[in-house]
């Protein structure tokens, strides 16, 4: 009878958690892939995004020890759970200790003797779109069009679009991003586009001229997009363009999606 009513409540507890993951799912899938998405949506997503996170975790976590039975599956849930609880306790050590570490490199680098930089948090990401959102907007005075880089001077893209307390990030890689760009090592100029997908290729590049993989890519100020000698990447798989006379080669982006969470907007080159 005691084994039953434990079956029964692990079945009601999974139940529930597939429920709310699937009702979280809708909702983040609504707010990041609608065009007229607002202010207030990507507040709500912002919110939901942790849980979102910890309730993909726990529902891994159920369908692993679903395969496993009896005592030794409650003994093992109950190890998962403790080791769970110290895991995000060190988590939020970590990340604290990260947070005060790219502060620190921002101030140590002495951007904010070049820039005029305002710190944001990454709240949301829409990898098929290449943007990502970030929790600052018109209300600190940010405005389309300028540069955010990461605490090294890479290069993560530009504000696509505003609302009052969160921004659109247009990525490097997404495929209506175009600008300048210089193979730091050989001095050559290119064309960065976005190919979309998280890639990138730089076109344009000079035919019957050596040009290295591993060769980093920097920012150049042409045009007045962004300002010179922010990182971008570096080059891979060299070839020609069978379009015309040039070269083009993709680009490993610096720029992680994934790891950096904490920006820098441009918001005045000085």
């Amino acid at each position: 009878m005691k084994r039953v009513f434990i079956r029964n409540r692990d079945n009601r507890k999974r139940r529930y958690s597939i429920k709310v993951f699937s009702l979280i799912l809708i909702i983040s899938l609504l707010i990041f892939f609608s065009r007229d998405v607002s202010n207030y949506s990507l507040r709500v997503a912002s919110l939901l995004q942790p849980t979102f996170w910890e309730i993909s975790d726990s529902i891994y976590e159920w369908a692993t020890s679903i395969f496993n039975s009896g005592d030794l599956k409650r003994q093992n849930i109950s190890l998962l759970n403790e080791n769970s609880r110290l895991s995000a306790e060190i988590i939020g050590l970590k990340e604290l200790r990260n947070e005060n570490k790219t502060l620190r490199n921002a101030l140590d680098i002495e951007m904010n003797r070049e820039f005029s930089i305002k710190v944001a948090t990454v709240t949301g990401v829409n990898i098929l779109e290449d943007v990502i959102i970030i929790n600052r907007g018109s209300d600190d005075g940010i405005l389309k069009g300028m540069p955010v880089i990461t605490e090294n001077r890479i290069l993560v893209g530009k504000i696509l679009k505003t609302f009052n307390n969160f921004s659109r990030v247009m990525l490097t890689t997404n495929r209506e991003s175009v600008f300048d760009a210089e193979i730091q090592k050989e001095g050559f100029m290119g064309l960065v586009n976005g190919s979309g997908n998280l890639s990138s290729e730089i076109r344009l590049l000079p035919k019957g001229v050596d040009i290295r993989e591993g060769s980093p890519i920097v920012t150049v100020s042409l045009g007045g997009i962004f300002p010179q000698g922010l990182f971008i990447g570096t080059i891979y798989d060299v070839r020609n363009d069978e379009t015309n006379s040039f070269q083009l080669a993709n680009i490993k982006p610096y720029y992680n999606i994934r790891r950096d969470r904490k920006v820098f907007i441009i918001t005045d080159l000085r």
